[in-house]
């Protein structure tokens, strides 16, 4: 049983088979474990879940120790609209276009020239259509199956992945400027408060980062991708942007909030995240991690 575990471990599209096993409702391998060998795998460190110190460990302890309920629908890019618009938020989600179930029902023919495709309880995956007449049907299909096949609780124990409903979801297109794309503005909060925005910019090639706190001061480190070096000019609506993520982030140990700045200066809402990059990505400089891991207080969890 172990080397079968290990195994689909190395392999994660194979792990839900795994857990799932011959006998509905037994559970294989538990989370904990799991996770300190998934942790091990990916990042290539122990994984202290009794003390944890760093932030990637805290993140791997989130998973495991807070779970509301709520946080389902918060991740789920289809039923979280309903939620902001019962919080009076609802004009801040990017306009839907349409949601589907599976591939083939998607009516291209009816959909305009432009529109982003993305899955309800998927992270990161995105198809960004800029012309429809350009569009490689079976790659996308590929993908598009591949992103409704997955579930992110059965590869890093992202527990409120688990039972969200699977959906495709066309959206408008939106853009700061043909060459990137869209901006990336990522508020990081820290118990419940917005310490850091997160700025992603080449979206559409070179992706380059930087992080800046809440006063617009740009830091000196970086998570996922290259430091970017360039100015970034403070959004007009920085505020509203911190407000909202305060109004989310309450009561939580860790929530990052994504949002779009247009052209306008409008303000759209990207994503809830708890679990960035599931906490197995690197830290430059590798301290980073044990600074950010101070900041997080794991006094805020349980249930409900």
């Amino acid at each position: 049983m172990i080397k079968r575990v290990i195994g689909a471990i190395r392999k994660p599209e194979k792990i839900g088979l795994l857990i799932s096993g011959s006998k509905p409702g037994r559970d294989l391998l538990s989370d904990a474990f799991y996770l300190k060998c998934w942790y091990k795998n990916t990042y290539g460190e122990r994984l202290n879940l009794k003390q944890p110190e760093t932030f990637n460990e805290k993140i791997q302890w989130l998973k495991l120790h807070d779970r509301k309920k709520i946080y389902t629908v918060m991740v789920d890019k289809y039923e979280v609209r309903e939620y902001l618009k019962e919080n009076g938020d609802g004009d801040y989600s990017i306009p839907m276009i349409e949601a589907y179930d599976a591939f083939e029902k998607i009516k291209f023919d009816m959909l305009p020239r432009q529109f982003v495709i993305k899955c309800s309880h998927d992270s990161g995956g995105v198809v960004i259509v800029t012309n429809k007449e350009l569009l490689d049907y079976d790659a996308i299909k590929k993908k598009i199956d591949f992103w409704m096949s997955r579930n992110y609780y059965y590869l890093g124990r992202e527990w409120p992945y688990k039972n969200v409903t699977p959906r495709i979801i066309i959206e408008k297109y939106l853009e700061n400027n043909p060459q990137d794309g869209l901006h990336d503005y990522k508020v990081w909060c820290f118990n419940g408060v917005p310490v850091y925005i997160q700025y992603i910019t080449g979206r559409l090639g070179e992706t380059q980062e930087a992080f800046f706190d809440r006063s617009w001061r740009k830091q000196r480190f970086s998570y996922h991708n290259p430091l970017f070096e360039g100015e970034v000019p403070k959004p007009a609506c920085l505020e509203n942007m911190l407000s909202f993520a305060s109004k989310y982030a309450e009561n939580t140990c860790f929530l990052r909030v994504d949002f779009y700045v247009l052209p306008s200066g409008e303000l759209k809402f990207g994503e809830f995240t708890f679990y960035p990059l599931s906490g197995v990505d690197q830290w430059h400089p590798e301290e980073m991690n044990d600074v950010l891991g101070k900041r997080l207080k794991l006094d805020i969890v349980g249930e409900g």
